[in-house]
C-alpha cells in the first residue's frame, strides 16, 4: 500500500499546481516575467504616489 505524502500532510494542491507550473516550468517564461513586471511596476507607482502625494494638490494648480 503506497500513502500519498499529500495526504499524510493534508495539503491543498489544487491552487499549488498553478503557482507551481508558473514558478518551475520552462514553458511559463513569458508568463512569469510578465508577473514581475507587473508586480515591479505596480510597486513604482505606488511608491512614487506615497512620495509625492503632498505635492499632488500643487501641480493640480499648474494645469
Amino acid at each position: 500500500m503506497e500513502i500519498n505524502k499529500y495526504q499524510i500532510m493534508n495539503l491543498n494542491t489544487k491552487g499549488q499546481k498553478l503557482l507551481h507550473h508558473i514558478l518551475i516550468n520552462p514553458k511559463a517564461k513569458v508568463w512569469r516575467h510578465a508577473l514581475l513586471i507587473v508586480a515591479i511596476a505596480s510597486v513604482s507607482f505606488n511608491q512614487t504616489y506615497i512620495v509625492f502625494q503632498h505635492g499632488i494638490p500643487v501641480l493640480k494648480n499648474y494645469t
